[in-house]
C-alpha cells in the first residue's frame, strides 16, 4: 500500500516555525509518497456540534467539510500541524488567544492554568 500524508496546517500564522516543521517533515519522506496540504485556518468550516442523537435529519455538508473528509478518508497518515500555545485550547475557540505571560521568559512561571 502507497502511504499518503495529509498534513492539517492549523498554525496563527501562514509560514510560521509550524508549517515550516511540516514543510521540512515533508521533505524526509521517501520519494513517491503522497503529500497533501489543507489549511485550517483558510477553510470555512462550522464549529463542531454533534447531532448524532439529536433526531435532526443530517445537514448538507459545505464546499469545504466535503474537501477535508475526502482528504481525511484518502489519507493512510494525518499530521496534525499546530503551535504549542495552541494545544491546551479547545478547537471551537480558535479564535481567541491565549494570555502569553506564562510561557514568556520574563512572565511568571508555567503552572498548568
Amino acid at each position: 500500500m502507497t502511504r499518503s500524508f495529509l498534513f492539517l496546517l492549523a498554525g496563527a500564522r501562514a509560514d510560521g516555525n509550524s508549517e515550516l516543521l511540516a514543510r521540512t517533515a515533508a521533505e524526509q519522506l521517501p520519494g513517491g509518497t503522497g503529500q497533501r496540504r489543507l489549511d485550517l485556518t483558510r477553510l470555512h468550516l462550522p464549529d463542531f456540534t454533534d447531532e448524532r442523537h439529536t433526531g435532526k435529519p443530517p445537514r448538507a455538508e459545505a464546499e469545504d467539510e466535503t474537501l477535508l473528509r475526502r482528504a481525511t478518508l484518502a489519507a493512510t497518515d494525518i499530521v496534525i500541524v499546530r503551535g504549542v500555545e495552541a494545544v491546551a485550547r479547545p478547537w471551537t475557540r480558535r479564535g481567541t488567544r491565549r494570555r502569553a505571560a506564562p510561557f514568556s521568559r520574563s512572565g511568571p512561571s508555567y503552572q498548568g492554568e
